[in-house]
């Protein structure tokens, strides 16, 4: 999946500095909740976990004090979602739905957590509610990410597109997250050249942006620039610490045969996990088949309380792994439900349907996912090519 949606809840993406006064000694509500606005911002471009307690920190306080305080009603919803909150978060931007029902900030919110919860038809409503009442950047590239999910990939990038002529007076870190989104989604259908155009613009906006370097270096892999892509990495990675960059430039080390430096860059991956559960580590580890019963088992706690495809899609990956195949066929239909086109889904069911035996079904699904893009992955990819040639 690409960077969380998450990053998309609040529609204001400017790179401002942290504001950070003492909640037990700040009286200002007002106050209060401007820091607990920028210090979520900061989360989500640095992706310190931290840094949303402090927010929920303020938010509360300034509840304390006003207990009717708007802005701070509202903001709870972004919160709990960043958290991972999700059924929380949507408690939440209900509530403030009741105090001004034609805020579209909070139905973006209600969305959000509602596609983390697998209420899809709820998302796609609260989305259009959102596009109807303010059609700007942030509720275009909610509904672009929703066609995405859905499975029309040429509307979510004529969406994502409206998102950024929207954002035509913003600054430059906004109009580069919305360059790197469209990237992505110029990459998921295979269009390699048009995604690394997007991409590097972005990079030209906003340098410091680690999602921007993160979405140039895939292109760059895909590309066979490999030395590109590491050095892109290595840039993305010294701004964010991502597990999932860790991994994708060990697998990169891998390829050049740097085993050495792979292994060091996977240690990132490692000290994340000692920090916290984490389905994409769970990933990450049933990719490389490393300690996967405990990855199954982290995918299954999570989707527990986070139900969308992508939940299911990394209980099927890791029961695949861990040989569960029963579990794994049952989880992959949920995870192809909605009729995504994702190459990683598809090579997904096709790994799995081979395992089981239902070589007619792996070969459709191996050759739809080579067909979206032929290049989604440096060792899936291949991977997807190898068993195809097997089966046919």
């Amino acid at each position: 999946m690409r960077w969380a949606a998450a990053v998309l809840a609040s529609g204001a993406l400017a790179l401002v500095p942290s504001v950070s006064p003492n909640p037990r000694r700040e009286t200002s509500p007002d106050v209060l909740t401007a820091a607990a606005a920028s210090l979520m911002n900061e989360a989500r471009l640095k992706g310190d976990v931290a840094l949303y307690r402090r927010a929920e920190e303020a938010c509360d306080r300034a509840l304390e004090i006003d207990p009717a305080h708007y802005d701070a009603l509202r903001l709870r919803g972004w919160i709990y979602g960043g958290e991972h909150r999700f059924a929380e978060a949507a408690q939440a931007a209900r509530r403030a739905q009741a105090v001004r029902p034609d805020d579209p900030f909070n139905f973006g919110a209600l969305g959000d957590a509602l596609v983390e919860t697998g209420d899809y038809a709820g998302a796609e409503t609260a989305f259009q509610k959102m596009i109807d009442l303010r059609p700007d950047s942030a509720s275009y590239a909610r509904g672009a990410y929703f066609r995405e999910l859905t499975g029309d990939n040429d509307g979510a990038i004529e969406l994502m597109s409206r998102a950024l002529d929207a954002a035509v007076a913003a600054g430059p870190a906004e109009r580069a997250w919305y360059l790197s989104q469209r990237g992505d989604l110029r990459f998921a259908r295979g269009g390699l050249s048009e995604a690394a155009a997007d991409h590097g613009a972005a990079v030209a906006l906003a340098p410091q942006a680690p999602w921007a370097l993160a979405g140039l270096a895939r292109d760059e892999a895909a590309l066979d620039h490999d030395e590109r892509a590491i050095a892109l990495d290595r840039r993305s990675l010294e701004i964010l610490p991502s597990p999932l960059v860790a991994a994708e430039l060990a697998t990169l080390l891998e390829r050049r045969g740097r085993a050495d430096e792979a292994r060091a860059a996977l240690a990132l991956v490692e000290a994340t996990k000692r920090l916290r559960e984490d389905r994409q580590i769970a990933m990450i580890d049933a990719d490389r088949g490393h300690d996967v019963e405990a990855a199954l088992g982290v995918a299954e706690r999570s989707l527990v309380s986070r139900h969308d495809i992508y939940g299911y899609d990394a209980v099927a990956w890791c029961a695949f792994k861990a040989g569960h195949l029963a579990r794994a066929r049952e989880t992959m239909s949920e995870a192809l439900k909605l009729g995504t086109e994702d190459a990683r889904l598809f090579f997904h069911a096709g790994m799995i349907a081979n395992a089981a035996g239902d070589r007619a079904e792996a070969r459709r699904d191996l050759a739809h996912a080579l067909r979206l893009n032929a290049r989604f992955d440096p060792s899936g990819a291949e991977v997807a090519r190898r068993t195809l040639r097997e089966i046919s």
